[in-house]
């Protein structure tokens, strides 16, 4: 039995909540062997109600709902406190085409990002940024605590820095409610603070970067591992690969804006034509 979660955090959503309800359902066993959790803010009137989808509602504090992806962390957390390991947690912007292989023998299965962004290249120091959160977590020897990953689309060599679209979690270790617990606390820090108000993209990103260095935390680096190839392929890069994975390898891809800005192609004309002007991003958190 595995667990699969994500969070549709606005009705906007639902059409690609369907869509990656669908292709579990028709890509793996659901009767026997997933479980599928869709998370929702108890504040937003969203039902889904489709047959074996279990929907719960979580909470977060009133004075992060403007900051970006907060809330996908607080549904992580109340996810992961609902269910046994093995679990994936996964953006609702999904879509399987084939069955993963989701049996790992590594505790945790993460794919570094794609673009460094507010990553810190390896051959240099730890920016002010990455440096409170290591600093916070008592991971003081960084290059003990740390080793290089390689960014999936650019190809720059950086300190860690993990992409939360898809983690394949085979050791629970409680590592979402760390991550809320670290954002709640970090986000009063004077430091943290000041950065954030003078670089929108660090805003946008924290999220992300405390749940790298929460992973780094409870997880020992030979037990971090990627996820298989061809899964979470991230199509909105499609165009930015020097070497694009076929579409017979890809697993499972996560669109993000793909939608908006290209043309389904030929191959997946039956899945996605009827929906594709539904699967847009809408920026809910101004």
């Amino acid at each position: 039995m595995i667990n699969i979660g994500f969070m549709i955090g606005h009705v906007d959503y639902i059409p690609h909540a369907k869509l990656l309800i669908g292709s579990i359902v028709k890509n793996m066993d659901t009767v026997k062997s997933v479980h599928i959790f869709a998370m929702t803010p108890r504040d937003f009137p969203i039902k889904i109600g489709i047959y074996g989808v279990t929907q719960i509602t979580f909470d977060m504090p009133k004075n992060m709902v403007n900051i970006p992806f907060a809330d996908k962390m607080f549904a992580a957390s109340k996810f992961e406190s609902l269910v046994e390991a093995p679990y994936l947690w996964m953006d609702v912007d999904g879509y399987f085409f084939k069955e993963p292989n989701l049996i790992s023998d590594s505790e945790i299965s993460v794919n570094p990002v794609d673009q460094k962004n507010i990553g810190d290249l390896y051959e240099g120091q730890l920016s002010e940024f990455w440096d409170i959160l290591y600093n916070y977590f008592q991971l003081d020897n960084i290059h003990h605590s740390s080793y290089p990953v390689t960014t999936g689309v650019s190809n720059e060599t950086i300190f860690p820095y993990f992409n939360v679209g898809m983690v394949l979690v085979q050791k629970h270790r409680n590592l979402f409610k760390l991550v809320t617990d670290s954002l709640i606390v970090l986000l009063e820090n004077d430091d943290i603070k000041a950065i954030i108000e003078n670089s929108y993209v660090h805003l946008i990103f924290i999220h992300q970067a405390i749940f790298t260095v929460a992973v780094l935390k409870l997880y020992k680096s030979h037990h971090i591992k990627p996820l298989p190839y061809g899964v979470n392929y991230p199509m909105h890069f499609n165009d930015n690969f020097t070497d694009p994975i076929p579409y017979e390898d890809i697993v499972s891809i996560r669109y993000d804006t793909f939608f908006e800005f290209h043309e389904v192609p030929s191959c997946w004309q039956s899945i996605f034509s009827e929906f594709k002007d539904s699967l847009k991003i809408n920026w809910y958190y101004e």
